[in-house]
């Protein structure tokens, strides 16, 4: 994606999540994006000036950078998550504390410009940080702008501090960023979740483009081992657990209708396929 593209869609995604409730918690839409594809040191940073600690900090800008290092491209997804951990940057009130005091994974992820005395440092990612960047993402989650991995306490603060420690050559691969309902580009192959009436689970790897109703059938009577028994004659559609509009009725799904659906509901975190044999 080139810089004027994502600069577009990270200054929509900060009036989205101001209007669905960051505002509440002092989300501005005044300070300046910045995207580029210059190595920043990281995927992102926030420069604030703040004359002291418990005060709210004056934000001068917010730099997004396109490019891990050595130069691998940051998938949108990543940048997503890079952009609205730094919009928790600018809503967090910094706290002068002893460095001594300071886990040391926390100190990692400082960086430069720690501030404070020599004695202290102004601290970034503080309880109130990680407090203040969850209820971001439930926003942003809500907006269907960012959906991360569904994992016990996933906006607990420790998840987020795991993300925050992913080393950035391995989330340019877009590791653990989870998928943008927005903003995610179509998936070409999809891994779906067989189930029977039993309750059953089986995966499988599908494309998109070449995927039809007939293997489908047989691949999950073969997963099920339906040999000497009826084999699956239909199947429904249901995604993140509701069931696709477009196939909401009883009429036998096409090729067409099966990659449509499919195609269209790639940025959900689950694609379930629930099989049924005839009477």
């Amino acid at each position: 994606m080139q810089c004027a593209e994502v600069q577009k869609i990270l200054h929509e995604v900060r009036e989205q999540i101001q209007r669905g409730g960051g505002g509440a918690i002092g989300l501005s839409t005044n300070f300046k994006i910045e995207v580029t594809e210059s190595d920043i040191g990281g995927h992102g940073l926030t420069e604030l000036l703040q004359k002291s600690a418990g005060c709210s900090p004056t934000v001068q800008r917010v730099v997004i950078g396109l490019k891990a290092p050595g130069g691998v491209a940051v998938p949108i997804e990543t940048l997503l998550l890079t952009f609205i951990h730094e919009l928790a940057h600018t809503v967090t009130e910094l706290a002068e504390i002893n460095p001594k005091l300071v886990p040391k994974k926390i100190m990692r992820l400082q960086g430069g410009g720690g501030g404070g005395s020599s004695s202290s440092v102004f601290l970034h990612h503080s309880t109130g940080f990680y407090s203040n960047y969850a209820t971001l993402l439930k926003i942003a989650e809500k907006e269907g702008i960012l959906v991360l991995p569904s994992v016990p306490g996933k906006l607990s603060a420790k998840n987020l501090l795991f993300l925050d420690s992913i080393d950035p050559a391995d989330s340019a691969t877009g590791f653990l960023t989870g998928v943008s309902p927005k903003y995610s580009a179509p998936r070409s192959q999809l891994r779906l979740l067989l189930c029977d009436l039993s309750g059953t689970k089986k995966t499988f790897l599908i494309d998109v483009v070449s995927v039809t109703v007939d293997l489908l059938l047989k691949t999950a009577s073969a997963k099920f081992n339906r040999r000497g028994k009826k084999l699956f004659t239909s199947f429904h559609i249901y995604l993140d657990g509701k069931k696709a509009e477009s196939l909401s009725n009883d009429s036998p799904i096409t090729d067409s209708d099966l990659r449509a659906t499919l195609s269209a509901g790639s940025a959900a975190r689950e694609i379930s396929l629930l099989f049924q044999s005839s009477c």
